[in-house]
């Protein structure tokens, strides 16, 4: 079997491991701020409809730093919802694209979300504090490059 046959199989299994992962981290107060959840969606998806082509002919969106404000103020299971709803609400050209895209949002929004749960309860420091800012965009930057790592259109 050819490897591009198998990358939508494991893109999948990526994809199921992810889910269990943010289901099994996913607390209560996860969920506690509805709000949050609906402004963090919301910006997601209009910072997902506006593209800037970069000189390297490679299509930016601008959704980064709404996920990484969710993941900082959210966990994993609201990320992944809200991540997952904007992959499904584009039109991905194949299914293959589709998964692969969905695994590829799946494994930084619920690592990204893990990471921030850890910064936020055991720096030992408050959440208005400098050292929570560099923190903040620490976690910016480590979760940049997976975003970045899916060039293709969906």
């Amino acid at each position: 079997m050819r490897a591009s046959r198998l990358a939508p199989l494991c893109a999948l299994l990526v994809f199921a491991a992810a889910i269990v992962v943010a289901v099994l981290t996913s607390r209560a107060d996860d969920w506690d701020r509805p709000l949050i959840i609906v402004l963090v969606g919301a910006l997601a998806l209009v910072a997902d409809r506006y593209e800037v082509q970069t000189g390297a002919k490679t299509m930016v969106v601008a959704t980064h730093p709404a996920f990484v404000l969710g993941m900082v103020a959210l966990g994993p299971a609201p990320m992944l919802l809200i991540g997952e709803l904007l992959i499904f609400t584009n039109r991905a050209k194949t299914p293959g694209r589709l998964i692969g895209n969905a695994a590829v949002y799946g494994v930084f929004l619920t690592v990204g979300s893990l990471l921030a749960r850890g910064a936020r309860e055991h720096l030992g420091v408050p959440e208005s504090s400098a050292w929570f800012a560099l923190a903040v965009v620490a976690l910016f930057l480590v979760t940049w490059p997976s975003t970045s790592c899916w060039s293709a259109p969906t």
